[in-house]
């Protein structure tokens, strides 16, 4: 497989959405807010476009191949459109479990870094292109990019497995909110120096990821 990282442009983003409508779909958050089929479709490309979407006006949307993994990262000083996020919830969560959204969404907030820090908002690899390296790929392109910068790195990992790769990788745990049994694990990154990269943790195989965000 080619394994080059390309810049993604506006026009791009239909099939970002596509891509990670699919990179998405067993997420353990994002199937407890969304069970039924069409209101997970609704909800997911509503949210990742208002999540990561504004990454697009500062050229940090980054993907390989035909879109089978896709990374959004925002620098700092660029916050989501939070009124879309909620937007994405309330059209399409139901009423019994709205409520729950809601309280996660408000204690994330309480965790995200008071400073300006590069957030990766979303990273998804379709699944049957994971375990090529591909996620990894798309995270330390980024990576490399940030540490000559000096800049601190904050995301959400919807998802427990996703954990260790990251901790590999520099990212250290600040936090765990649980939405009903589901973890989301808010991680830090302080910048490395190159030699520091991605460190092999005992029995950790895993090379692909999703990171999912606020709830």
């Amino acid at each position: 497989m080619d394994m080059q990282i390309k810049t993604a442009k506006p026009c791009d983003e239909g099939r970002i959405l596509d891509a990670m409508t699919l990179a998405f779909a067993q997420d353990p958050i994002f199937r407890w807010i969304y069970p039924e089929p069409d209101r997970y479709m609704a909800g997911i490309r509503g949210y990742v476009q208002s999540f990561g979407g504004r990454a697009f006006l500062h050229n940090t949307v980054f993907y390989i191949g035909d879109f089978f993994g896709v990374a959004m990262w925002l620098p700092p000083g660029v916050l989501p459109d939070e009124e879309g996020v909620v937007r994405a919830f309330d059209q399409n969560t139901s009423q019994e479990r709205i409520g729950s959204v809601h309280e996660t969404v408000e204690q994330m907030g309480k965790f995200h870094p008071v400073d300006p820090v590069w957030h990766l908002a979303v990273l998804g690899v379709d699944s049957p292109y994971r375990g090529q390296g591909i996620g990894k790929a798309l995270l330390q392109h980024t990576l490399e990019r940030i540490d000559k910068e000096k800049g601190v790195i904050y995301l959400e990992a919807s998802s427990t497995e996703n954990v260790r790769l990251y901790q590999r990788h520099g990212f250290e745990p600040t936090g765990t909110i649980h939405l009903q049994d589901n973890p989301i694990t808010l991680m830090i990154r302080q910048p490395l120096e190159s030699s520091d990269l991605s460190v092999p943790l005992q029995g950790d195989k895993s090379q692909d990821l999703n990171v999912g965000g606020k709830a």
